[in-house]
């Protein structure tokens, strides 16, 4: 996001560096990112705080993100494993 944002023009979706980062970024983050859009567009309407729901978007968030560093690196750590000889 910090080199799309670096060009000129680096939002606009429509460029293919733009797009590909922030889709990523999007795919990586839709579960939790859900959550936030769903709060984002109900604020304005809601009657009550929203408060607890931006507490628990931030540790949900927060594990979500802490939970697939550690998938990563599960699989980064498969794949670099020397396969067992047979004898």
């Amino acid at each position: 996001m910090i080199v799309a944002a670096s060009k000129p023009d680096g939002f606009d979706f429509r460029g293919s560096l733009a797009f590909f980062s922030f889709f990523g970024l999007f795919l990586l983050d839709f579960p939790i990112s859900i959550l936030g859009l769903n709060m984002m567009w109900g604020s304005a309407e809601a009657e009550s705080s929203t408060h607890p729901g931006l507490i628990l978007w931030a540790v949900l968030g927060t594990l979500w993100w802490f939970l697939l560093g550690i998938s990563i690196e599960a699989w980064i750590r498969r794949f670099r494993r020397k396969p067992e000889a047979s004898e």
